[in-house]
């Protein structure tokens, strides 16, 4: 049942329904917090991201132990959002992506070295060095 190796069809549809379902939240948002159109982009990233990384995957993700506190508040801001609370659903939201995503946080700092023109100085940066390592939890000096 796990699939073990993805197309390239495979891949580029389950972008593609991930980006839809991003803008769609983003277009809810700017509509004044639709809810329907949050909804459908909730739904939408989520079977996106399932298709790209396996059902399995996706849910075990969001079952470990580690990634709990995210996941409650995602799944929370989810429900919020279906009880027409869509303002304070998609915050509760956020806090949740932040929780399951924090851990990313210092690939995406290392990364950014090679962004032009400005990206030796966001990595020689102090401040953001030891902002990243503290938001993420690692500490700064391994960054």
């Amino acid at each position: 049942f796990i699939k073990m190796y993805l197309s390239n069809s495979q891949k580029s549809t389950g972008s593609i329904v991930t980006i839809i379902g991003l803008c769609l939240y983003l277009l809810g948002v700017l509509m004044l917090f639709d809810r329907l159109l949050i909804l459908l982009g909730n739904i939408l990233f989520l079977i996106g991201t399932g298709y790209i990384v396996g059902t399995f995957a996706l849910v075990t993700f969001f079952v470990r132990p580690t990634k709990m506190k995210g996941s409650l508040c995602y799944f929370s801001g989810f429900f919020l959002i279906l009880v027409n609370w869509a303002v304070l659903g998609s915050a509760v939201q956020l806090v949740g992506l932040f929780y399951l995503f924090r851990d990313f946080l210092p690939q995406l700092y290392s990364a950014s070295k090679y962004i032009p023109a400005v990206g030796p100085y966001i990595c020689n940066s102090p401040f953001l060095n030891q902002l990243v390592g503290r938001i993420s939890g690692t500490k700064a000096n391994t960054i």
